[in-house]
């Protein structure tokens, strides 16, 4: 008797939704179990985000809405403190402002890809500047979301972003 697979995963887009619901009823009639997660919400809820912002009611606001979708949301005001706040809880994904007192976003980006250089990060900002978009490209990060934050822009970088963090731990287990 050979060994065959009945549970199967599958990760959908959600404009793939039809793919999905094809995927379902083919693997279906040859039993499988198929669980299908959309965009990335499922690989959300595992994950630790540091919140980096010096303004506080964006800080609070924005966090607050994070928070709904992730395991956990570490706020820092500045990048001296997220830095720290980044040493303390090893978080999966650090978002943060570029232009903050005592340590900037960039600098702060930089001593965080030192000590993990694979490690995401999101700059959100309201400056559009080529120079800090170059350093930010140079720094590696993951992307850049224009302040005032548009929500369904930032989830789909974070919905990326986990979906990757997803793969990558499922391929280093095997």
């Amino acid at each position: 008797m050979e060994n065959k697979i009945k549970d199967i995963s599958i990760l959908i887009a959600e404009d793939e939704t039809m793919v999905a619901e094809t995927l379902t009823d083919i693997l279906g009639l040859l039993d499988y179990d198929v669980k299908i997660t959309f965009n990335g919400e499922e690989a959300l809820k595992n994950l630790k985000v540091v919140y980096v912002e010096d303004e506080d009611m964006i800080r609070a606001s924005v966090a607050r809405i994070i928070k709904r979708r992730v395991k956990e949301v570490i706020v820092a005001e500045n990048g001296k403190i997220g830095y720290e706040k980044f040493l303390e809880y090893n978080p999966d994904i650090v978002i943060t402002d570029i232009n903050m007192p005592q340590m900037n976003g960039l600098d702060m980006a930089k001593e965080i890809k030192k000590i993990d250089n694979d490690i995401p990060i999101i700059f959100a900002t309201a400056f559009g500047d080529r120079e800090y978009l170059k350093e930010a490209i140079e720094i590696g990060v993951e992307g850049y979301i224009i302040k005032p934050i548009d929500r369904n822009k930032l989830f789909k970088r974070l919905n990326f972003i986990a979906d990757s963090l997803c793969a990558k731990k499922e391929i280093e287990q095997y």
